[in-house]
């Protein structure tokens, strides 16, 4: 069953990820840190708060730790490496300003030529982060298929699972619809169908890092996202 707050998560994310990049360079040199900085506070709280909710029946069950055994780093350790389409009509990020995650993570992808980077952001700590939020490393991209998304877009994440970590495929919440789950190994890999449209692949390690890929009416597959999220060079970014 899909709760009310599932429900308010999918959109927000959705609107956070069609919001368009400055209209002028002038406009982003006038007002572009500050909204820069409260777009990623609020991607930062919305993606802890979305893996909470597929983690809720079972912050309390056997297996799952309230408490990640790392230390939060320090936040002015990492540059945070940024980047917005700023052409008009959109043509996407020249590949030369792609941040290192980024490039990381389309070197994994299926082969296509129109991967267009409409933002991203990371490997860092975010600026300003509300005091509820614990300054831990994050990334997140938004990635077109054509640089209008003639074949829909990808949401990137990297970040630190804060309530519980899963352990195995059958501590999985059961609300959602898991396509496919593998416990085998580190990372664990697990596939959700969010909506006919939607199709979320996570990796999940033991100490609270994550790294999950949302594909939104795409023809990219679940199952060639895994080796994607599989990448432990990736995850290892967070550290």
């Amino acid at each position: 069953m899909t709760t009310p707050v599932e429900v308010e998560l999918r959109r927000r994310l959705r609107e956070l990820a069609n919001q368009p990049g400055p209209a002028s360079l002038a406009d982003q040199a006038l007002a572009g840190a500050k909204r820069v900085r409260r777009w990623r506070t609020v991607l930062a709280g919305c993606g802890v708060l979305l893996l909470a909710v597929l983690a809720l029946p079972l912050v309390t069950g056997a297996g799952y730790s309230r408490y990640i055994p790392f230390g939060a780093p320090d936040p002015g350790a990492a540059a945070c490496e940024s980047a917005t389409d700023e052409s008009d009509p959109a043509k996407g990020v020249p590949s030369d300003g792609y941040p290192r995650f980024v490039r990381m993570v389309l070197a994994k992808m299926p082969p296509r030529d129109d991967y267009t980077l409409q933002s991203a952001y990371g490997v860092c700590v975010p600026a300003d982060l509300p005091p509820d939020i614990p300054a831990l490393p994050n990334g997140y991209a938004v990635v077109n298929l054509g640089p209008n998304r003639e074949h829909g877009h990808l949401t990137i994440n990297l970040r630190y699972l804060m309530e519980a970590v899963p352990t195995s495929c059958a501590t999985l919440p059961t609300p959602v619809d898991v396509l496919f789950c593998d416990d085998s190994a580190v990372p664990m890999v697990f596939a959700v169908d969010r909506d006919k449209y939607t199709v979320t692949v996570n990796a999940v390690y033991p100490d609270g890092r994550t790294f999950y890929i949302e594909a939104i009416d795409t023809p990219v597959t679940a199952t060639q996202l895994v080796p994607v999220v599989k990448d432990t060079a990736i995850a290892d970014l967070l550290l």
